[in-house]
């Protein structure tokens, strides 16, 4: 994402895998993921990202998000997918 959530020692690609499978984590289920944020759910985390996406933005480029997306929100096709990773495992006794 945009601006990123990640801390330090953390990881937000598929090195998380890896990550799992070295600390001898067993019967691993790993898998990416997307998250879609929508106006119905979550508005006030939608509208987060529309303006952590607009602080990245050069003016001329802000405008045109702001088009795009007072399109989408008027055609009811306005969303947010955040991906991530997933990572599920045993520890051994």
């Amino acid at each position: 994402m945009i601006g990123g959530d990640v801390t330090a020692g953390g990881c937000a690609d598929a090195s998380l895998y890896r990550r799992f499978h070295a600390v001898g984590l067993t019967e691993l289920t790993c898998f990416p993921q997307l998250a879609a944020v929508t106006a119905t759910f979550e508005p006030s985390r939608l509208a987060s990202f529309e303006q952590r996406i607009l602080a990245t933005l050069t003016a001329e480029e802000a405008g045109e998000w702001r088009e795009a997306v007072a399109a989408a929100k008027a055609g009811g096709s306005f969303f947010y997918a955040l991906p991530h990773h997933c990572a599920v495992g045993i520890k051994p006794a």
